[in-house]
């Protein structure tokens, strides 16, 4: 077990006392893993040797060349509008898109943790179902998208 601020002890506890799991903890690569209605996982790491707390989550796999959906995931990053000041990004190396919280261990209350903590989980859920139904769009259009029939001329003719 590694040597946990006890900060962030402190808020973990509060955390798990507030959701029914006493002994939430971070575990030995310093993460500790909250699996919510057995699909939703929410992770929460420290940043060793600093006040950095991330909460993080996965919320859907990277949207490849779907433009629609990179428009509504930078416009809820604008301002934290659609995040509750959460933000989005992109994991090129994992091909996953993460919705994430930073805490400062410096002056978060255990209230407001668990308070901020709530509402990135309705975002979470939020955007894994908006991110699911932007997938299943995007794959319904390219079904029916037929490719431009080249353009016909005069033989010889040169197309720019």
């Amino acid at each position: 077990m590694p040597d946990t601020d006890p900060r962030l002890a402190s808020l973990l506890s509060a955390l798990g006392a507030h959701i029914g799991l006493p002994n939430l903890a971070l575990n030995d690569d310093n993460v500790c893993r909250i699996v919510l209605d057995g699909s939703l996982v929410i992770d929460i790491e420290h940043q060793v040797g600093s006040d950095n707390v991330q909460a993080f989550s996965v919320v859907g796999p990277h949207p490849g060349d779907n433009v629609r959906l990179l428009h509504k995931l930078l416009a809820g990053n604008l301002f934290g509008q659609g995040t509750g000041g959460a933000v989005l990004g992109l994991d090129e190396q994992r091909g996953e898109v993460l919705l994430c919280q930073a805490f400062d261990l410096s002056v978060i209350t255990s209230e407001r943790f668990i308070s901020v903590l709530e509402a990135f989980v309705g975002y979470a859920q939020a955007w894994t179902a908006e991110i699911l139904d932007a997938e299943e769009e995007h794959a319904i259009s390219d079904d029916h998208h037929t490719p431009d029939e080249p353009m016909s001329g005069p033989a010889g003719f040169i197309r720019v």
